[in-house]
Order: structure tokens, then sequence, then C-alpha cells
């Protein structure tokens, strides 16, 4: 009986992380006030002589046209997508809502194993995941940092099955305006979020082990 309990602990654990990576990713998608840091801090409204306005209502088309799956089309203003660039954002728009579709399924478990098995007053018993999990978080989080463009390549690469994702900027202009700084902003922004959750369940776990030893 133990070690189903515990097995079923480890598995409660795995699902929980990926609920917490849901979040972070859905907080980082819908970062738009890091777009609008990237657009002021790189001068891209000066530089491809676009209004900061249009450059972040275009970016809103993009976050809506991704994550709403009734939102069927996406027009932006200034710049026009070439079919390649078009089924790429359909293939982001397909990896979006199943991301944010396991979410909504997740909080419905999350919500089951907290009133039913109590597994928010168990969190004393992750500790030592968690201690794992952050570690390899950061270590995962620095490798992004010393080289995040060769990383997010390999990421398409493994994600996309096509290469529509590599965008010419004088067909498709919009990637001017799409730097690698914002992308590696959002992804620092994920890990971020993401440690940040998995902190304080540790904290949790600290008080609970706290109070059960006084």
């Amino acid at each position: 009986m133990i070690g189903k309990f515990d097995g079923w602990l480890v598995l409660s654990y795995f699902l929980l992380l990926a609920w917490l990576l849901g979040f972070a990713i859905i907080v980082g998608i819908n970062s738009g006030w890091v777009y609008h840091l990237c657009v002021l801090q790189l001068h891209l409204d000066q530089h491809f002589h676009v209004s900061v306005v249009t450059l972040q209502r275009n970016l809103n088309q993009m976050i809506a046209y991704i994550q709403l799956p009734w939102k069927q089309s996406m027009h932006l203003q200034v710049y026009q997508l070439s079919p390649a660039a078009q089924s790429h954002f359909r293939d982001v728009k397909g990896l979006v809502e199943k991301i944010e579709l396991g979410f909504i399924l997740l909080t419905g478990w999350l919500g089951w194993a907290i009133f039913k098995q109590q597994l928010n007053q168990q969190i004393w018993r992750l500790e030592g995941l968690l201690n794992i999990t952050i570690v390899g978080l950061i270590v995962v989080a620095g490798l992004l940092l010393v080289d995040f463009q060769d990383c997010f390549i390999y990421f398409h690469r493994l994600v996309f099955r096509n290469q529509n994702w590599i965008f010419n900027p004088r067909v498709d202009p919009i990637i001017n305006v799409l730097p690698d700084q914002y992308f590696a902003a959002v992804f620092g922004l994920i890990a971020v979020t993401f440690l940040v959750a998995l902190l304080i369940l540790r904290m949790v776990a600290y008080h609970q082990l706290k109070k059960a030893g006084s």
C-alpha cells in the first residue's frame, strides 16, 4: 500500500510539474509588455519605420491567433505574410492550443488531487524531487543563456517537421520586428516563472517539515 501510494505521489509530482510548466508558458506567451520593452530598447520602430502602436497591435493579433481556437485567420497591419509564414503560424497555433488544452485538463486533475487526495498537505514528501528539479532547471536555463540562438534553432528543428520557420526578411519582413532578443526574453520569463513556482513549493515543503518536527 505504501509503495503504491509513493508511486501515485511521484506521478502526481510530474503531473504537477507539467501543470506549472504549462502555466509558465501561458504567462510567457501573453507577456506583451516584454515585446514593448524590446521595441523601445532596440528602437525597432525607428529602424523599420513602423509605429510602436502598430507593432504592439500586430503582436496582440499574433497572440490571439495562436491561442484562440475560433480565430482562424490573422490580419497584420503593414505586413503581409507569405504562404510559408502563414503555415508556420498555423503550426505554432496547433502547438500552443495543445499546450493550453493539456493545461486545462491538468487543472481539473489538480483540483481533484488537492480536494480528494490532499496533495497540498504532502508537498513535504516531494522535497528531494523539488531540489533535483530546481538544480536541473538552473542548469538548463544557464545553457540557454550561454547560446540561446543555437538552442532556439534546435528547438524549432525538434518541434516542427518543415522548414517554414526559417523566414526570409525580404519575403516576410515581419521577422525583422520579431528579434531573437524578444524570444530570449520570453523564454527567460518562462524559466523564471517556473523557477519561482518551484521555490514556492520548496518553501511550502520546508514549513510542512518544520511544523511536523515541532
